[in-house]
């Protein structure tokens, strides 16, 4: 192995131990169980009469509830397994610049990296650039305490470390699924063509699956993971097979989107010590970034072919994803309800946050659209975000009362999302 390489890894390692150390939780094993035994530990979990059985038995409730409960786990643990590669899963984490991360996210990671990085044709004003980082660039996880990831530089080394909050992948698998129970997809295509070309406001329920009671269910199951315990929600929900190809595709465009925002802090070298302008200002590296990011993101729908008015869909479900969080944060610290639109009108940055409002990204990446777009596509990526915000609103007037009722009198974990370390020069 290149000796600078091997102690770009050893610098990574001794971040992730001192994050997990400092919020006082262990990392994720070194030398993790083959997946093929955890499946057999789940499946004997799950047995009748076994651990899964025994503690819902323990926490009371309706025994025809819980029957169901046990039931669905079981067929979604079946999803799970089959939906696992579980040689590609292994082979990510042995190759993984650090031991310390989920198999299933090492190759997440890989696999995001692989996008960014072979776009080559496709991305002609990038390439080049692209080109110097390339093998350079070291995806991995870190308790961030956020919804994004950080980029920081090696300290006195040639390799940049991309570094994503492991409960940001959980996040984007718990949204996508529900908004993709809630949504037509092929409607929803169908539906911003029609506005695109003609402009007319329209109506968005159109396209809305209202009868799925699940989505409020898994809506309010994440939210309560989330808030209340500080952990991801149950891994095994049983996932809608009509809708899992478009809860796949939001996915792994949002993946797309934050993986390419932090390629272009690298691209502009924001994190090296004498990097940026000395007068550019955070939110200005930010909103740079996002710009960089855009043209990655064209460049990946160019290279797939996939529609253009759909190449931004994952990165308007990502950030209205983050508004929805907020938005919850915000009802549940003040016990008064917000909606969306209170947040893109008076969101502001915490003190220790590492990105802009959202509303304001939200905004120069529609500007940029609106400057790259001929007007009909414009307008179908802005249906696309009109949308998600339209059912993030109908979300929170179905959650919200109850949230609300379960955290009177309790106070909230000290969970993933109100501390983060800091790294020297991370953006």
């Amino acid at each position: 192995m290149d000796p600078e390489l091997q102690k770009a890894g050893s610098y990574l390692q001794t971040l992730q131990l001192s994050a997990y150390r400092g919020r006082g939780i262990d990392p994720p094993p070194p030398n993790p169980v083959p997946l093929a035994q955890q499946f057999a530990e789940s499946r004997e979990a799950l047995k009748d009469g076994g651990a899964v059985e025994r503690t819902l038995a323990e926490e009371g409730g309706d025994p025809l509830v819980r029957a169901r409960i046990l039931a669905d786990m079981r067929v979604a643990l079946d999803q799970y397994i089959a939906a696992t590669a579980v040689a590609a899963v292994e082979a990510a984490h042995a190759a993984a610049p650090s031991p310390y991360i989920e198999p299933r996210h090492a190759l997440i990671l890989q696999s995001m990296r692989q996008r960014v990085e072979s776009l080559g044709r496709a991305a002609p004003d990038l390439t080049g650039r692209l080109a110097e980082v390339t093998g350079r660039v070291l995806l991995s996880t870190l308790p961030t305490g956020e919804l994004n990831a950080v980029s920081v530089r090696a300290r006195d080394l040639p390799f940049y470390l991309i570094l994503f909050d492991p409960i940001f992948f959980d996040i984007l698998d718990s949204f996508s699924e529900f908004y993709a129970r809630a949504i037509d997809g092929e409607a929803a295509l169908k539906a911003a063509y029609e506005y695109g070309h003609s402009g007319v406001d329209p109506d968005l329920t159109r396209v809305m699956r209202g009868e799925d009671r699940l989505v409020v269910g898994n809506c309010m199951m994440a939210l309560q993971a989330f808030f209340f315990r500080g952990v991801p929600p149950q891994r095994y929900v049983p996932r809608r097979a009509q809708s899992e190809q478009f809860a796949t595709f939001l996915r792994e465009t949002a993946g797309l989107f934050v993986i390419a925002h932090e390629y272009g802090h690298v691209l502009l070298r924001h994190p090296d010590p004498q990097g940026a302008p000395p007068n550019q200002s955070r939110v200005d590296k930010e909103f740079a970034a996002d710009r960089i990011a855009c043209g990655i993101v064209m460049a990946y729908g160019e290279s797939v072919r996939s529609p253009r008015d759909m190449r931004f869909m994952g990165t308007h479900f990502f950030l209205v994803a983050v508004l929805l969080i907020a938005a919850v944060r915000r009802t549940l610290e003040t016990g008064v309800a917000c909606r969306i639109a209170d947040m893109i009108a008076t969101q502001a940055p915490r003190p220790e946050d590492t990105h802009p409002a959202t509303s304001l990204r939200l905004a120069v990446i529609n500007h940029w659209l609106e400057q790259t777009y001929p007007p009909a596509l414009y307008r179908g990526t802005q249906y696309y975000a009109a949308l998600f915000i339209e059912l993030a609103d109908r979300l929170l007037l179905c959650v919200q009362p109850a949230l609300l009722k379960q955290a009177a009198g309790r106070k909230l974990v000290a969970g993933w999302y109100e501390t983060r370390p800091r790294i020297e020069q991370d953006v």
